[in-house]
C-alpha cells in the first residue's frame, strides 16, 4: 500500500551523487547515459537542476544585492533617457531589483518544460523508441546543465561588475559572453544528442534536429516575450 523506508529514502535529494552525476554529464555524456539507468536519470536530473538553479538564483541575488545601488541607479538613467519611468513598472520587473533575479529557477524551468515538450512531441512524430515524457525531460535537463552553469556565471559578472552601453568595456564583454554562451550551447546539443541516441535508439541527424528545433523555437518565444514587454513599456510610458 505505502513505500517502505527503503523505498521513500531513495527518492530524497542526493546532493553529492547529483553533482557528480551532474558533473560527469556535462564531461562525459556518452559514457554516462551508458552506464545510468532509466529510472536514476530522472532522480539525478531533478537534483542537479534543483542544486544548481538554488545555488545560480542565491549566486546572482547576492550580488545584485550587494550593488543593488550602483544597478539601481544605472537602469533608471538608461530608462528615463527613453522617457520610461522605472516606478511604474511592476516591482519584480524594475531593473536593478534583486527581488526579480529569484524567479531565475523559473525562467529556467519554463524554457526547459517548453523545450522537453517540443523534443516530445517531434521524437513522437518520428516513432522512436522508449519516448516517454519523463525520459525526454530527463536528458533534456541534464543536456541544459551547462548552460545554466555559463547563465550563473555571467548572471554573477554583469550584477557585481556592472557595465554602460557607452563603456569601452562593453565590446569585449559581449565576445567574452558570446564565447561562453557558444560554447555552452554547443556541449548541451553535445549532451542531448548522446542522451537521445542512446535512450531513444535514433541516429546523429535526428538527435541534432530534436536539439535545434526547440532551441530556434525557445529563441522566437524569447523575442516574442521581449516584444511584448517593450510594448507593455511603452505603453506605460506613454
Amino acid at each position: 500500500m505505502f513505500m517502505n523506508e527503503k523505498e521513500a529514502l531513495k527518492w530524497l535529494p542526493d546532493f553529492r551523487g547529483g553533482g557528480a552525476a551532474a558533473y560527469r554529464s556535462i564531461l562525459r555524456p556518452q559514457a554516462y547515459f551508458a552506464e545510468t539507468p532509466a529510472d536514476v536519470l530522472l532522480r539525478n536530473c531533478l537534483t542537479g537542476l534543483v542544486l544548481l538553479l538554488a545555488l545560480g538564483a542565491l549566486i546572482i541575488f547576492c550580488a545584485a544585492l550587494w550593488n543593488a545601488g550602483e544597478l539601481r541607479a544605472d537602469a533608471r538613467s538608461y530608462f528615463e533617457s527613453r522617457g520610461v519611468d522605472t516606478e511604474d513598472l511592476p516591482f519584480v520587473l524594475r531593473p536593478g531589483t534583486p527581488v526579480g533575479l529569484l524567479l531565475f529557477p523559473i525562467y529556467w524551468s519554463g524554457l526547459l518544460l517548453f523545450m522537453s515538450v517540443m523534443r516530445f512531441g517531434i521524437l513522437w512524430l518520428m516513432n522512436a523508441r522508449d519516448v516517454a515524457f519523463a525520459r525526454v525531460f530527463a536528458v533534456s535537463g541534464h543536456a541544459a546543465l551547462s548552460m545554466i552553469v555559463v547563465a550563473t556565471l555571467l548572471g554573477f559578472m554583469n550584477q557585481l561588475f556592472p557595465i554602460t552601453i557607452d563603456s569601452p568595456a562593453k565590446l569585449p564583454r559581449v565576445v567574452f559572453a558570446m564565447t561562453l554562451c557558444t560554447v555552452a550551447w554547443l556541449n548541451e546539443g553535445r549532451v542531448w544528442s548522446a542522451g537521445a541516441r542512446l535512450n531513444f535508439q535514433i541516429g546523429t541527424g535526428p538527435a541534432v534536429l530534436t536539439w535545434l528545433v526547440p532551441f530556434f523555437a525557445a529563441i522566437l518565444l524569447i523575442i516574442s516575450i521581449f516584444f511584448a514587454f517593450s510594448i507593455f513599456v511603452a505603453g506605460g510610458a506613454a
